[in-house]
């Protein structure tokens, strides 16, 4: 089994070695100005935590929109006006700003096979190069082929 880190001071030092990102998951409306001042919130703690933990580059998820498609324009700006805004910051700090693109229909951006191929071949890369450093045995055959599905339902969302 992998071992989950409860801090990130407790990333080994050989880890070091690999381009770290932190993650900020989860699901971030922005159809308010309360949402967008969360949202920027949000953007700099994580820009303050990457900072101060030598980590390469932050990445987010899209806003989401849930079934109400009515919100699309208006979560798209409030997007557009975070991003101009944040993409310097983290530019002045050395750090990366990626935007994750393999999502459902619930978020705006989504490019459909092309994408999930691409996040496919990434994952199941990365898991190759890093198990050799888990604590357990990994069983590496069925580590790609859950990597391999684990998108397949939002290709076509």
């Amino acid at each position: 089994m992998l071992r989950t880190f409860q801090s990130l001071k407790e990333i080994p030092d050989f880890m070091s070695d690999f381009r770290l990102t932190y993650h900020l998951g989860g699901l971030y409306y922005l159809n308010s100005d309360k949402d967008l001042k969360a949202y920027n919130d949000l953007l700099q703690e994580a820009l303050d935590i990457a900072a101060s933990s030598g980590i390469e580059d932050v990445s987010i998820h899209p806003p989401f929109i849930g079934e109400d498609i009515s919100l699309r324009d208006l979560s798209r700006e409030y997007f557009k006006e975070i991003i101009k805004e944040w993409l310097l910051k983290y530019k002045n700090e050395g750090i990366g700003l990626s935007l994750e693109t393999h999502v459902s229909a619930e978020y705006f951006i989504f490019n459909g096979l092309e994408d999930y191929a691409e996040h496919s071949w990434h994952v199941c890369l990365s898991a190759l190069m890093l198990k050799d450093y888990a604590d357990e045995k990994i069983n590496i055959d069925k580590v790609i082929k859950m990597l391999l599905i684990h998108d397949l339902g939002e290709i076509d969302s």
